[in-house]
Parts: structure tokens; C-alpha cells; sequence
């Protein structure tokens, strides 16, 4: 049985093939806060586009976060995007330990889920050796979101005040969309203000993703 579960596990590993950064728990650590961080800000527009407080919002930034995390650092990403969600759980909004517990797996899950359809169900031209083209990050952002809203609705379908509506699902893909695009114009602003610096960072973050 151990052996099985062993295979499987490998098989897994090999589908995702998520990269192994040098350095692990650092980018587990960076991207954690780069989670909190980024909700954080998030709370500033809150008010204006919750659906349902500290939960489901039109405007989530930290999905940006989510989706480059498995891109840049895989598997160490993801477990970073765990603990930034498991802390603001239990530190932040307050959660029980189950449900940070909960919550915190389920914003882990949906981006190693996205990222493995994407490898099975998109064409090699959507793919390269090198890493993920800009189309395919955009099928992964959109994947990671509709399996984000999916996973968190199935976790919260026993929780009356948040449930699995349709308006809930629909308002956290939407978030979740829109924190990518935000998150992407952040991104190009900083490249437009300062070019030099975003180049030598994005150089950086590709020689230490693939070491």
C-alpha cells in the first residue's frame, strides 16, 4: 500500500511539473507574504465590492499571487500561498482552526489543480520548455479561479451565512479574474516606470525558478 501510495504520488509530481527552486522555503516564506501582503490592500476596496465580508469580494488581488506562485516556485509557491491563507485565517479575520485549516488547502489546491489540466488538456504550443506562454498563464488564471470558487463553495456548502450560491461562486471567479488582471497592470505599470529594474527582477526570478 505504501508503495502504491509512493508511485502515485511521483506520478503526480511528474505531471505537474512544477518547478523545484533552489531555496525552497524561502520562496514559500516570500510568497506567503507577498499573500498577506496583497490582501491586505485588498481590504482597502472592500467595502465597495465584498460579497460576503472577508470571504468573497469582486476585487481579490491576492489571486495574482496564487496563480504566479505555482508558475514562478511551484510547489514552494503553493505552500506559501498556504500559509499566507492559514495565517490571515487564524491572525486576521479570526477563523477557527479548522476552518483556516480548510480555507488555507482550498486556496492551495486550486492552483495545483489549474496547473495540471492545463498541462493536460492545452496543446504544446500553449507550453515550451522554457516555461508557460503569456496565453496559457491567462487559461491558468482563468482555471485556477473557476477551481478557486468550485473548491471554496464545496468546503463552505455546510456554512449558511456564506453557502454555495451561485451569486457567491460567480462573484469570487470574478474576483479572482480581476485581482490577475490588476495584478498584471501593476506589473506593467512598474515595467513602463522603471524597465531596467523589472527586467533584472523577472531575470532573476527565471534563473532562480529553474536552478
Amino acid at each position: 500500500m505504501g508503495e502504491r501510495l509512493q508511485r502515485l504520488g511521483s506520478s503526480l509530481v511528474s505531471s505537474l511539473c512544477l518547478q523545484a527552486p533552489e531555496r525552497p522555503l524561502g520562496w514559500a516564506l516570500g510568497f506567503a507574504v507577498l499573500f498577506v501582503l496583497l490582501w491586505q490592500i485588498n481590504t482597502l476596496v472592500g467595502p465597495f465590492f465584498d460579497v460576503v465580508p472577508d470571504r468573497v469580494s469582486l476585487v481579490f488581488l491576492p489571486a495574482f499571487a496564487r496563480v504566479v506562485a505555482v508558475v514562478v516556485a511551484g510547489g514552494a509557491g503553493v505552500f506559501g500561498i498556504f500559509l499566507g491563507s492559514f495565517f490571515i485565517g487564524m491572525a486576521v479575520v479570526g477563523d477557527t482552526m479548522t476552518m483556516a485549516l480548510t480555507n488555507a488547502l482550498s486556496s492551495a489546491l486550486a492552483p495545483v489543480l489549474a496547473y495540471w489540466l492545463l498541462r493536460r488538456l492545452v496543446t504544446s504550443d500553449f507550453i515550451r520548455g522554457d516555461g508557460l506562454t503569456w496565453p496559457s498563464f491567462l487559461v491558468l488564471s482563468v482555471l485556477c479561479s473557476l477551481l478557486n470558487a468550485l473548491i471554496h463553495g464545496a468546503v463552505w456548502s455546510g456554512q449558511e451565512a456564506m453557502g454555495q450560491s451561485l451569486l457567491n461562486l460567480v462573484g469570487m471567479t470574478i474576483g479572482d479574474l480581476v485581482g490577475v488582471v490588476l495584478g498584471l497592470s501593476l506589473v506593467k505599470l512598474l515595467m513602463v516606470i522603471c524597465p531596467a529594474c523589472m527586467q533584472r527582477l523577472l531575470a532573476w526570478l527565471a534563473r532562480r525558478a529553474t536552478a
